[in-house]
């Protein structure tokens, strides 16, 4: 029933997923504009994804499809997902793109190999490169998936606290409440990561060691979500 709640969610957020990615794609030369757009677009969606389908009529109405509570939050989890990554894609293509189009293939190549040197002059050993390279492409999801599952386990936590309207309120606080401790602990980690850039191959086992604990934290954060919303709305 996973994917039964994957298209749920996605049907509920077409519109906001559709905007974004048409804002990305006419925005391309007018970065900051795009920025913003996209931005307040991706929030309004996780506000209706992490607060008017937890809590309200759209959360009465959601419980009653036959979905337990974990495809329930591997649905909202997996939709953003999807939706980060066309925009990630995207976004990564263009900028790519732009940067290398007077150069055209040979300019790629040149891009590529001065990846692959910098790390190899990080003294990182070649298969360390490569795992690296492959590494890049799937770290980001797990980041992603812990900010996904940090808010719905602290919508959850929260709203019970709350009744009435005052739960609207408490929701944006909530999703601000954990941007603020997720930009946070992201930002200790990016600066961890710079410096392991100086310890040579030492670093590529440290920037292991840290996005198998992201992983971890994805796993736990999982399993408080679903018990939350369990006890909830008496879920199984």
């Amino acid at each position: 029933m996973t994917m039964k709640s994957v298209q749920v969610h996605v049907e509920m957020l077409a519109g906001h997923i559709g905007g974004s990615i048409a804002v990305l794609a006419l925005g391309m030369m007018l970065w900051p504009m795009m920025v913003i757009g996209v931005v307040l677009i991706m929030g309004h969606g996780l506000y209706k994804l992490y607060g008017k389908t937890l809590f309200g009529d759209d959360a009465e109405m959601l419980m009653t499809l036959p979905f337990t509570a974990g495809d329930l939050v591997r649905g909202k989890t997996v939709t953003f997902l999807l939706w980060f990554g066309i925009l990630w894609l995207m976004s990564v293509g263009s900028g790519v793109g732009l940067i290398l189009l007077p150069k055209g293939i040979s300019g790629l190549a040149d891009y590529l190999a001065s990846d692959v040197d910098v790390q190899q002059i990080a003294g990182m050993a070649p298969w360390q490169v490569g795992v690296s390279a492959g590494w890049n492409v799937i770290s980001p999801f797990i980041y992603i998936t812990a900010f996904c599952l940090l808010i719905v386990t602290v919508e959850l936590y929260f709203g019970r606290m709350f009744t009435g309207k005052r739960k609207r309120g408490m929701t944006v606080f909530a999703m601000l409440f954990s941007a603020i401790i997720y930009g946070v602990i992201l930002s200790g980690i990016f600066w961890m990561m710079k410096w392991a850039q100086t310890l040579g191959a030492g670093g590529f086992w440290l920037r292991i060691a840290v996005d198998l604990t992201v992983l971890f934290a994805d796993g736990m954060l999982y399993r408080l979500s679903v018990g939350l919303l369990e006890r909830k709305y008496d879920l199984v």
